[in-house]
């Protein structure tokens, strides 16, 4: 029985994919593989029985990948799984940008019958809400990864024009979207903005003043992708300009809160029960494809390999710089197939020997970090 440690709350489905051969357990000294989604693991103490991490969900700035795939531990993300229930709401905060449904909602729970009847009060009032329509608007999308690419269709399908920025797009673009080359081209003609790109060094505070200053005045913003994207005190000084005519973000900060022209989201993009469960299932099933096969899929710090095997396998972590070496070295056994694959700075190896698995000479390569037998 292996135990799979869960640091976050799992679906049950995880446990169903797993089998009767794994326990998920929220407590275990030596666990096997992780089931994670939002806890933060900078600080945590990893068990070294530790093989692989699932992160169920695609995000995984809250996992020090670098530092993991140099002990020799496998982090994987879920792509795709949770992408409708993040599109669906990403179509609602476009809905939100026109419609100032919030600040009308909120209006609303404060009233009640006396000198005039709330419904009377509603008549009177609305006129402070009145909002615009997101058909025939331009929507420009910094990013067309899946999520995008699904916003963009429902987007499209409600009427609005599509633009969008996306360097690693290379399929053909469809006939109703137009791709530009520059993140500034998407700024000069953009109604709404919505951000569909990963937090990095590089995109960290991605939307300042610059380029707020790019944007078409009365713009509006999106943001359910990462809170750490947006310059809050940017924002908020563009806000109160009328530079942005608002701002929807699933990630709400101190100083967003309460502000008339942010509509803030309690972090909700991937919370449905079928994206939990498409995650849950997904992660499991790379764990379980990893312990049992020596398949590595959809990991974020080292290569994916997979292949049928048929003899005896062993997955060997590795700093690329050694890749030869590995090379050099299983030229000379007996295997049925291997894969031997580098992704930046580190490598992996899928070995299927036909006898016994050499595992101490191959612990004894210069640059291998760990050797996995299956």
């Amino acid at each position: 029985m292996k135990d799979i440690l869960t640091l976050s709350e799992i679906s049950p489905l995880a446990a169903e994919n797993l089998g009767n051969s794994y326990a998920v357990v929220n407590k275990a000294e030596n666990p096997e593989g992780i089931l994670v989604r939002a806890f933060e693991m900078k600080d945590y103490n990893l068990a070294k029985s530790v093989k692989i991490i699932a992160r169920a969900g695609a995000g995984v700035n809250n996992i020090p990948l670098d530092r993991y795939a140099s002990e020799g531990v496998i982090v994987c993300n879920t792509p795709g799984a949770n992408s409708n229930g993040v599109k669906e709401l990403t179509i609602l905060a476009l809905l939100l940008c026109g419609r100032d449904v919030f600040n009308g909602m909120q209006w609303t729970q404060g009233l009640t019958d006396g000198e005039t009847t709330v419904e009377q009060q509603v008549e009177k009032g609305k006129k402070n809400f009145v909002g615009t329509e997101i058909m025939g608007k331009t929507l420009g999308l910094i990013g067309f990864g899946e999520i995008g690419r699904k916003v963009a269709e429902s987007a499209h399908c409600l009427g609005m024009d599509i633009i969008f920025v996306d360097p690693f797009y290379t399929a053909q673009v469809p006939d109703w979207a137009k791709q530009v080359q520059t993140n500034e081209e998407v700024f000069a003609v953009a109604d709404i903005i919505t951000l569909h790109v990963p937090l990095l060094d590089a995109t960290r505070g991605f939307i300042n003043d610059k380029t707020i200053s790019l944007m078409k005045d009365g713009a509006c913003l999106v943001n359910i992708a990462r809170g750490e994207l947006v310059d809050n005190d940017a924002m908020l000084k563009n806000l109160d300009s009328g530079k942005i005519k608002r701002y929807v973000t699933d990630f709400p900060f101190s100083k967003l809160v309460g502000h008339k022209k942010v509509v803030t989201i309690p972090h909700l993009g991937a919370s449905t029960f079928e994206s939990e469960d498409n995650c849950a299932v997904m992660a499991a099933r790379q764990i379980k494809s990893l312990l049992e096969k020596g398949d590595i899929i959809n990991s974020v710090n080292y290569p994916n390999i997979s292949f049928v095997n048929t003899g005896k396998i062993a997955v060997i972590l590795f700093k690329a710089s050694s890749k030869e070496s590995i090379e050099s070295f299983v030229g000379k056994q007996k295997t049925n197939k291997y894969e031997i694959k580098v992704k930046k700075e580190f490598g992996a190896a899928k070995i299927d020997f036909v006898d016994n698995i050499p595992v101490k000479e191959l612990e004894n390569i210069s640059g291998v970090i760990k050797v996995l037998t299956i």
